[in-house]
């Protein structure tokens, strides 16, 4: 049997598969390299998008400090952010993984859309673990559903869903764990079991309407979506509030060294007071409108047909081009992935 590497994106992350996972396991796994050295889920200061990750230690369940280069095929994998786990051989990926016990809402929903659809468009199937509410939720569980369904056509590639809810789980796991295993040790009982999964996405996004992602219920157009016969728009709304004040050089609109003294005052604002995503968060406000690019363009530009018949632009609809956080930070992940995904990037001034 080849030697099985797992690529996983923080400590966490491969923790928590093998707590859930690692005792129904049919194979040894070699190695395990995270790409995040920092425990827990929002460590700082990666290089994993070049291509840097760290050893885990099975026996002491730790991550190690010396840097090792991922393959040229991990690092393609991640550029459209890292998913939670790879299984992989020491030539090719097998299958990406996605895991939350998040529950899909509406302003969730797309956020790990690119992960999917990148691992899916370099023939690598992937899937996620995902928990749902299907009464709560229904209209945005289709449109995630759909959105892979579409994008397992468009590249002709497993890019699956595993939704559950508290009664479901079981299920779905052994549906996962079977995935897993199969993806190393039988090529046909993979292909049986995505099969089963996609059959089963198709179920539970039977009532997927199109319309219902441009139009609300009342039938009126929804403002951060709008098609056309040749081009689907998405209108991103992030706001830059310091500038809103009116206040010179206020907040993020200062200097370094009043930029430093905000972050400051941020970390001891008062519950409910507005902050300042722009200096408070790495991602900027760019979060989450990567992902809901990217799913507005599966499921509004191209055809049942995997046909691509419209072009895909992003507005900025409240920040000119010229903001300093574009100028600053140019190559931030989510801020150059929404370049890429878009046909055209529209700001702000543009409609002065």
């Amino acid at each position: 049997m080849e030697k099985i590497t797992l690529w996983a994106e923080t400590e966490a992350e491969i923790q928590d598969f093998l707590h859930e996972f690692g005792d129904q396991l049919d194979f040894e796994i070699d190695s395990v390299y995270v790409a995040k050295r920092s425990s827990g889920k929002r460590a700082v200061g990666h290089r994993y998008l070049e291509g840097v990750y760290y050893p885990y230690d099975l026996n002491l369940g730790a991550t190690l400090e010396e840097e090792v280069v991922s393959p040229d095929f991990i690092k393609d994998l991640v550029q459209w952010c890292s998913q939670d786990i790879i299984i992989a051989t020491q030539d090719k990926p097998l299958l990406s993984i996605e895991l939350t016990y998040h529950l899909l809402t509406y302003n969730n929903v797309a956020q790990r859309i690119p992960r999917l659809v990148n691992s899916a468009s370099l023939e690598v199937p992937t899937v996620i673990f995902q928990k749902v509410d299907y009464e709560k939720y229904p209209l945005h569980n289709s449109w995630f559903l759909q959105t892979f369904l579409k994008t397992s056509v468009i590249y002709d590639t497993p890019c699956m869903a595993l939704t559950f809810d508290e009664k479901e789980f079981e299920s779905a796991k052994n549906s996962l764990i079977e995935l897993v295993n199969s993806s190393v040790n039988d090529e046909i009982m993979f292909s049986i079991t995505a099969e089963s999964v996609i059959i089963d996405m198709k179920e539970k996004a039977q009532d997927f309407d199109v319309n219902t992602v441009t139009h609300g219920k009342n039938g009126k157009e929804r403002r951060w979506v709008t098609e056309t016969d040749n081009r689907v728009t998405v209108s991103i709304g992030v706001r830059d509030n310091c500038a809103l004040t009116g206040i010179p050089g206020y907040g993020c609109q200062g200097d370094r060294e009043a930029q430093i003294k905000f972050k400051k005052e941020l970390k001891h604002r008062p519950t409910g007071a507005k902050g300042c995503v722009w200096l408070s968060k790495g991602t900027g406000g760019m979060d989450p409108y990567p992902g809901l690019v990217k799913m507005c363009e599966i499921l509004l530009c191209y055809d049942n047909n995997g046909q691509r018949i419209k072009e895909l632009f992003s507005f900025f609809t409240c920040l000119p081009q010229d903001f300093w956080w574009f100028h600053k930070y140019p190559n931030e992940t989510y801020y150059k992935l929404i370049r890429e995904f878009s046909d055209k990037v529209l700001y702000a001034d543009d409609y002065k």
